[in-house]
């Protein structure tokens, strides 16, 4: 996921694959801890779209690892990617539900891959260390949230959390930074607010 304003040399090397700087993740889940999330390493936790190749890491993954969290389940649909199973996160059933659910979704996709992750992610009878339910984290443009398409499904399931990278990232594959602003959109299953609690980090 990347904004589309790059030029024609970069769309041909990138092929829309888009690996998450692990300093913005970084980034992210210290400010998370710090507001007192992400902070049991117990989790179980899945990473639907977590990417990676022969000469890169997983990027969500790797930086769980840092922080301490063992139990994680990775999928993506690239054949070249070193996660734990190979297919299309949409077709997929799990015989059990996820603590966290967090991912840098494609963006064509990730409205039905947020929804998606909002069923995978345990019931809040089922959840362990959340204030809710189930913690669904989603790398996403700031202007995600402008957009009349989606009006009606955010009134009715507003983030709880958004936390807004001051800096510019600047993708894998991609020869510049990036030219619009990031998010870190944070769902809890079962809580449903009315407005977001907004950080800049």
């Amino acid at each position: 996921m990347s904004s589309t304003k790059r030029t024609k040399e970069e769309k041909a090397v990138s092929m829309d694959y888009y690996m998450t700087p692990l300093q913005s993740i970084r980034d992210f889940i210290t400010a998370a801890r710090e507001d007192g999330l992400l902070t049991d390493t117990s989790l179980s936790v899945l990473d639907p779209c977590a990417g990676g190749d022969a000469n890169n890491p997983m990027s969500y993954p790797t930086v769980l690892k840092e922080f301490g969290f063992d139990q994680i389940h990775t999928v993506d649909i690239r054949p070249d990617s070193p996660c734990m199973d190979h297919g299309d996160y949409l077709d997929m059933v799990f015989s059990s539900a996820y603590d966290i659910i967090i991912t840098n979704p494609p963006f064509n996709l990730a409205m039905q891959i947020i929804q998606k992750a909002l069923d995978d992610a345990k019931h809040p009878d089922e959840a362990k260390s959340m204030p809710q339910g189930g913690v669904v984290i989603m790398l996403q443009r700031l202007n995600f949230l402008g957009s009349q398409t989606r009006s009606a499904w955010f009134k009715k399931n507003m983030p709880a959390r958004i936390y807004v990278h001051s800096r510019r990232m600047k993708f894998h594959h991609s020869l510049s930074t990036d030219s619009i602003e990031y998010a870190h959109y944070v769902w809890f299953k079962g809580f449903h607010p009315q407005a977001s609690y907004l950080r800049v980090i």
